[in-house]
């Protein structure tokens, strides 16, 4: 690349010259081997013409000299495009920060369509997906190819039958097929009722099979209560002949046998608690989060209380209904006091019996019935009432099991 190439790609500059003498100006500048082209002689005391923007300082320092007078009409290269830009920094920055954003969008994964699976196998799948990289907001300039994740999921999820992972955009679409195993329809076989407790027998709602047992029996853990193998007397055709015949036939027992059980049951209740009390007086802060990035927006004023209770909530951030990977947190903090509470020993009691007699109710079941019970032994240690209750309930304590 020659000189005059450089100086091209510079630039060059369209000025005005006015001053008496205008022949003795270009003289002048030819003598001092400044390169001109295009003169235009506007009037007797103006011309135009254009010189290399190399050169222009030069010329505008012989024109000081020789008291003529040099405006600046136009422009033309790349320094001066460089200079505008230049001088317009904030533009600079806005198209940086534009074409950031572009990429950032570009490559973030903005949203997951899974169709074809129910609900358990859906978060199987989500969950490789997570391990593949794939999820709602991550962001890869390269991501897995779709066919490795699809041969990942298939390996780890051996439920699916198929699987196409599609990536359009930043949307990936995932249709899955679940196999179908053929379930063999249980046969109901000749059963039994057992007992899985041992107790007195209260009340008997037989539906099918013959009891072996009555209202009022104790019957021990595993003893038979209702028998699947029923005796059916069958009368002889002929009518001189008197003997009967015995038929067994078996049958699915079926009934609900509720009996009373009893329970031991230890529990303890403190004399001394501690009650947490929020005050009123609140702090709310808040954030900007993207995956594991959080960016606090305002975090005044500083958080002052000695005991505080933080409630965060997410606040989505949509765009034509579609929403952001990126969300807003409002941080609550709250000022919390602890407040020291003493029972009684009979306060203390009475709840570890209402704690006790409730756990025992829900490990029965709701069929159960709590029918009464005793405190057999109570005794204060550590700050604590301990106890030993008796506890009688009325519950089934049928179970069906094959007749061998």
């Amino acid at each position: 690349m020659n000189t005059l190439q450089l100086r091209s790609i510079l630039g060059y500059v369209t000025f005005s010259v006015k001053g008496d003498q205008l022949a003795a100006f270009f003289h002048r500048c030819s003598q001092e081997q400044l390169l001109l082209w295009d003169i235009t002689l506007v009037n007797k005391k103006e011309a135009e013409a254009k010189v290399y923007a190399t050169e222009f300082k030069k010329l505008t320092t012989l024109a000081e000299q020789l008291n003529f007078e040099i405006t600046i009409k136009k422009r033309h290269g790349l320094s001066f495009y460089f200079l505008i830009l230049w001088n317009e920094k904030h533009k600079l920055v806005a198209m940086a920060f534009a074409s950031l954003l572009l990429f950032f969008l570009a490559n973030t994964v903005w949203n997951i369509h899974i169709s074809g699976v129910p609900t358990h196998l859906e978060t199987k799948i989500t969950e490789q997906l997570k391990e593949n990289g794939v999820y709602r907001g991550a962001f890869r300039a390269s991501r897995t190819p779709v066919e490795t994740i699809e041969g990942n999921i298939m390996e780890s999820v051996p439920e699916l039958l198929y699987i196409s992972v599609k990536k359009r955009g930043t949307i990936y679409t995932i249709e899955a097929v679940e196999k179908k195993e053929e379930k063999l329809k249980e046969r109901t076989s000749p059963t039994n009722l057992i007992a899985q407790k041992s107790g007195v027998i209260k009340k008997m709602l037989i539906k099918e099979g013959q009891a072996v047992v009555n209202v009022n029996d104790f019957v021990k853990k595993g003893e038979v209560l209702v028998k699947g193998n029923m005796n059916l007397s069958e009368s002889p055709d002929d009518e001189d002949e008197e003997t009967e015949e015995t038929i067994d036939e078996l049958v699915t027992s079926e009934g609900d046998i509720y009996a009373n059980t009893w329970y031991e049951v230890t529990v303890s209740s403190n004399l001394y608690t501690s009650l947490e009390q929020l005050q009123g007086d609140k702090i709310t802060h808040y954030y900007v989060n993207f995956g594991k990035l959080r960016i606090p927006i305002f975090i005044w004023p500083k958080i002052k209380y000695e005991q505080v209770e933080v409630i965060n909530e997410q606040i989505p951030i949509q765009i034509l209904k579609r929403k952001l990977p990126i969300t807003i947190i409002k941080q609550t903090t709250y000022d919390k006091n602890t407040i020291e509470i003493v029972r009684s020993q009979e306060e203390a009691k009475e709840m570890g019996v209402e704690h006790a007699l409730e756990d025992l109710q829900n490990k029965l079941g709701t069929d159960a019935e709590i029918i009464k019970y005793y405190i057999l032994h109570e005794a204060v240690d550590n700050g604590k009432v301990k106890l030993r209750l008796y506890v009688s309930a009325l519950e089934n304590i049928a179970h069906a099991v094959p007749i061998n």
